[in-house]
């Protein structure tokens, strides 16, 4: 859970490589966005919680990338995440190639 961290649009293109190849862990994340030296163990990431970030509908489009080629995440919350209809239709795209995201909430 990395939910109300002050991330923006740019911290989660930091994310979308990791993502994409289905191994990240939250330790890694921490080391992606607070740029802190840790061991990383990579493990299949199944929940993404981003909400109260102001990512908006810029990283929106960096999560589409990564949903595009994710096969393990099964829930993604984006709640408040200043993303507007622009960046939903952006993602509601998304989910229409991805089949393994069971949970979506953006509100």
């Amino acid at each position: 859970d990395i939910s109300d961290n002050g991330m923006k649009s740019h911290d989660i293109n930091c994310l979308v490589q990791p993502l994409k190849s289905n191994m990240v862990n939250s330790i890694s994340i921490l080391n992606l966005v607070f740029h802190v030296h840790v061991f990383f163990v990579p493990i299949e990431l199944i929940a993404l919680d981003l909400g109260y970030n102001k990512i908006g509908n810029i990283g929106a489009q960096y999560l589409v990338e990564i949903l595009k080629t994710n096969t393990v995440l099964r829930t993604l919350k984006l709640k408040l995440c200043d993303i507007d209809d622009v960046g939903v239709i952006y993602l509601a795209d998304a989910l229409k190639i991805n089949k393994v995201i069971l949970f979506f909430i953006i509100i």
